[in-house]
């Protein structure tokens, strides 16, 4: 697997640990925000959520696709998600390397949603878990997300396994 440079560097620089227990739950009530606003359907606030806890600078990077900066994600968000009854998404932080000003979260995102077709009646349950690792900065004393990176992701539609 190929890891964008940053990641690697990030990695790399966050061999101290004295932080991790204040900066673990700051993190992970971030990542809890972001999941309640998603459920709540609150797509506006999301999309203001998101711009508030990015830098500007934010990149998401996933095997194989192009890489997207926020604009694109917010927009893409908001129309695509505009269709889907989200039930349950969660992120779980599964390890974090933390120094002064970065820290490295490997995370498991798991979203369960369910999703009309306009031309069939049935509605279609999805599940995705996706596997990530995410670089987040201090700056002023908040934690912003700078990079977002698909390791892997599972999709489940109906039961089956749905392959790109």
């Amino acid at each position: 697997m190929k890891w964008p440079f940053a990641v690697v560097l990030m990695v790399s620089q966050a061999g101290a640990q004295p932080q991790l227990a204040p900066v673990r739950p700051k993190i992970q009530a971030l990542y809890d925000q972001s999941t309640s606003l998603l459920v709540k359907k609150d797509l506006n606030k999301l999309g203001d959520f998101f711009i508030q806890t990015r830098t500007t600078d934010f990149t998401y990077t996933s095997p194989g696709k192009p890489n997207r900066k926020l604009p694109e994600i917010i927009s893409s968000m908001k129309s695509v998600l505009g269709a889907y009854n989200v039930r349950k998404a969660t992120v779980k932080i599964e390890d974090l390397k933390v120094n002064a000003a970065s820290s490295v979260a490997t995370i498991t995102t798991v979203i369960e949603l369910t999703s009309q077709s306009p031309t069939e009646k049935r509605i279609h349950t999805i599940s995705q878990t996706v596997h990530g690792v995410d670089v987040w900065v201090q700056i002023k004393g908040s934690w912003k997300l700078k990079l977002s990176h698909v390791v892997s992701e599972n999709l489940i539609r109906d039961g089956r396994a749905v392959t790109n």
